[in-house]
């Protein structure tokens, strides 16, 4: 069987622009007519793809690590990148990368997750110093420092490597690891999560579908992306991808066709995933674009629930 679902390879790479290597950053950035391709040489630009910019001042000091290890995301049109673990950040703005906190190296949230919400960037979950985190923390561009904010509610015992999906006010989560203090042990939570954005109430909705595969038990990176109202989960080295539609609790599995699990470090911008693809006889790295139009794909397994509460379990007893 085969279903139509919005993602199209669009052929035509970026040819010019290519570059050795795995060190760079894609940024959605604040046009919806160009992206950024941030090295540490300089960046391209998506609509010149063949010229390498230099950044108008000098790199910061405590920028000290690789491109690909940090985190990017666009809040009220400007670019914001974070460093690895949480802490120090820094802006992207007219060719220049400026550290703006006045924090340091966190180490306390890796593998959390960076998003932006109204007029503020948040960081929630995360693993430090030997533990998985449920915090939320919070930037504040007055005085350059991170908060901590309170939450209430069944809050998860911690949140490591999740898929994460906002819709209006509500963040959901779920397909995380907690870990044992003790032993380091992964653990994964079967339950799917949400986090009022407006009061930080967590509320537990039910167990996840079996269909979702564990975190823990896949083969590469996870990788997910909100294409208009849906989520799209995949995984860099496994053609199967599945879509989520929250509002009608539902999940079908995909099978990659073209090959959009194979890119590298990709991002959503107006509605395409835009990705790296390298060359593995030259190294090169040309970055491609997946393009939101109706394309078909072989449809693996029928549409299921994405997740039975307490309501939804006895109905799936009693009338299955």
């Amino acid at each position: 069987m085969r279903f139509f679902i919005i993602i199209l390879f669009l052929s035509s790479f970026l040819n010019a622009q290519k570059f050795e290597g795995d060190d760079f950053l894609i940024l959605e950035g604040e046009n919806p007519n160009y992206y950024y391709v941030l090295t540490n040489q300089g960046y391209y630009l998506s609509n010149s793809p063949e010229k390498l910019n230099k950044y108008s001042k000098s790199i910061p000091e405590s920028l000290n690590i690789g491109f690909n290890t940090l985190t990017g995301v666009t809040h009220n049109s400007k670019s914001y990148l974070l460093y690895p673990g949480g802490g120090l950040l820094y802006s992207f703005i007219n060719g220049s990368i400026e550290r703006i906190d006045r924090s340091f190296p966190h180490r306390n949230q890796y593998g959390g997750h960076f998003f932006s919400y109204k007029n503020n960037i948040y960081l929630i979950g995360g693993y430090g110093f030997w533990q998985t985190k449920n915090i939320i923390t919070r930037y504040n561009f007055n005085n350059g420092d991170w908060e901590i904010i309170n939450s209430t509610g069944q809050l998860p015992k911690g949140l490591d490597q999740g898929t994460y999906f906002v819709k209006d006010d509500d963040l959901y989560v779920f397909d995380f690891l907690t870990r044992n203090t003790n032993n380091q042990k992964e653990i994964r939570d079967n339950n799917i999560y949400t986090l009022n954005l407006e009061n930080f109430n967590w509320k537990k909705l039910g167990v996840i579908s079996d269909l979702i595969p564990s975190i823990n038990l896949v083969k590469g990176t996870k990788r997910f992306f909100k294409i208009r109202n849906e989520l799209i989960i995949s995984y860099s080295d496994d053609p199967d991808f599945f879509v989520i539609d929250i509002e009608k609790n539902s999940v079908q599995k995909f099978k990659d066709e073209i090959l959009f699990y194979k890119s590298i470090n990709p991002v959503v911008k107006e509605n395409k995933i835009i990705g790296a693809i390298k060359n593995p006889v030259t190294g090169d790295v040309s970055i491609g674009s997946f393009d939101t139009i109706n394309n078909s794909y072989n449809l693996i397994e029928e549409a299921s629930y994405l997740y039975r509460g307490s309501r939804e379990f006895f109905k799936y007893i009693y009338l299955s």
